[in-house]
């Protein structure tokens, strides 16, 4: 794969991150509804077209057809069973990489994302975190660097841009701004 056919940064620490909470219950169900990002799965998880699974990734929920495929996933996994579910924010439209990028994301659309969450429950599924990428804090720390650079400070740069780095993940709710959201939860 060439660099310039990867996938954007966020989604990729999404997906590593989303990798190492399922990684310890295979197999896997694998829901990919973002056909950008189908290179960067195929090189991180196997995964199972058969059930039984006793975990899910689930990319791109779409604005048509989510909550019949939340029911799907609900219905072929046991309790306690882990599902991990990457969205795309409306920040995330402002990326160069997803100019191409096809389909009516689910977490794009004006409530979208909070719908989302609302369901889980009656889906049997309980939330267990939500995890922001690409945080404007990040944008912000990441611009100051630069500008420190240019005026010469490269210490001070070096320094806002390690705090940039430690804000690129964080909780959502402490994440103003990001282009990506992972939301994990399990089974009930």
């Amino acid at each position: 794969m060439l660099f310039s056919e990867l996938a954007p940064l966020e989604y990729r620490i999404a997906l590593d991150a989303a990798c190492a909470w399922l990684a310890p219950h295979p197999p896997l169900r694998l829901r990919g509804e973002q056909p950008s990002l189908a290179a960067e799965l195929e090189m991180r998880l196997a995964h199972s077209l058969q059930p039984p699974w006793r975990s899910a990734l689930w990319i791109e929920p779409q604005r048509d057809g989510w909550q019949s495929a939340l029911a799907e996933l609900a219905a072929a996994l046991p309790s306690q069973a882990r599902l991990a579910v990457l969205f795309s924010l409306p920040p995330a439209r402002r990326l160069p990489e997803r100019r191409d990028w096809r389909g009516g994301a689910l977490g794009e659309q004006a409530g979208g994302f909070e719908r989302f969450l609302q369901a889980l429950p009656d889906n049997s599924f309980a939330l267990h975190s939500l995890h922001g990428l690409h945080s404007g804090q990040s944008v912000l720390l990441n611009a100051l660097a630069a500008l420190a650079r240019k005026a010469g400070c490269l210490a001070l740069g070096d320094r806002l841009e390690f705090t940039a780095r430690k804000s690129y993940i964080k909780p959502l709710s402490r994440s103003w701004g990001a282009s990506v959201a992972l939301a994990l939860a399990v089974r009930r």
